[in-house]
């Protein structure tokens, strides 16, 4: 059990499905918490992450050796008895539950094993992949409410800096794994660009979300609160953190690098 969790991460399955609320409060236009479509959430995480590390493997003996699987606290039979588990499990919460959010839950569950299997290693279409999907818990979020106005505007901008958050943060963590990603010829950004350029890509994708959130601000005109909160929260310690992050080579500061963008997400 305690290798299961361990499998699955389930810290990082509860802010995913923490992650829910706020996409409902904006589509609904109040405080909202979603029991169903976060439970979806988790357990789509929690699924993703246990087919994750089972194709991994070799890659993660050199990356993350701690890991449940690599560090061989758990068989691989027994990580893709959990991984159908949570998969099976989750489907719990699509009794009474929209349509649309069982094709939600089958797309992204089909999307992560696609991603295992075989996308992670298409250069930057995994990227790209991780990113969408990170960035559609907005949609997810949206389906439990009638959606007008102002509201579909702040979910499309929502949507679009956790687009660019995920994707910048995604290079980053392959600057960080290149070295398992070379030994099992993954092509990822770093890998085919170099870790320096990669890091200048994340930079500035980083740089787009920090104008975008800005541009929003405009564009919809929205309250002084919000430009406290994104400026305070959000744009000026990822500035301070790639700041820290260039006066280290790509390679050394990406672990580092990657725990801070974690951290503020």
């Amino acid at each position: 059990l305690i290798a299961a969790m361990k499998l699955i991460r389930p810290v990082n399955g509860l802010v995913a499905a923490l992650s829910v609320v706020p996409a409902a409060s904006i589509a609904c236009g109040e405080l909202t918490f979603p029991w169903r479509e976060s439970g979806l959430i988790f357990f789509l995480v929690s699924f993703g992450y246990a087919i994750n590390d089972i194709f991994d493997l070799r890659a993660d003996l050199i990356n993350r050796p701690k890991r449940a699987i690599p560090s061989g606290v758990l068989s691989v039979k027994n990580a893709w008895v959990v991984a159908v588990f949570f998969l099976i499990a989750g489907k719990v919460f699509l009794f009474g539950a929209n349509p649309m959010c069982a094709l939600y839950y089958l797309s992204v569950a089909s999307a992560l094993y696609l991603y295992a299997a075989a996308i992670s290693s298409w250069l930057i279409v995994g990227n790209v992949l991780v990113a969408v999907l990170c960035a559609s818990v907005f949609y997810l979020g949206a389906l439990g409410c009638e959606v007008e106005g102002k509201a579909v505007e702040l979910l499309i901008l929502s949507a679009i800096l956790t687009f660019l958050y995920h994707l910048g943060r995604e290079i980053v963590k392959d600057i960080e794994d290149m070295s398992g990603d070379k030994a099992i010829k993954r092509s990822t950004v770093p890998l085919k660009w170099g870790p320096n350029r990669a890091r200048v890509a994340a930079i500035a994708l980083f740089g787009v979300l920090i104008a975008t959130s800005y541009g929003g601000y405009w564009l919809l005109e929205l309250s002084r609160s919000y430009l406290v909160a994104i400026s305070v929260g959000v744009n000026l310690p990822l500035a301070l953190i790639f700041i820290i992050y260039m006066r280290k080579s790509a390679e050394e500061g990406a672990g580092q690098t990657s725990m801070a963008l974690k951290v503020i997400m």
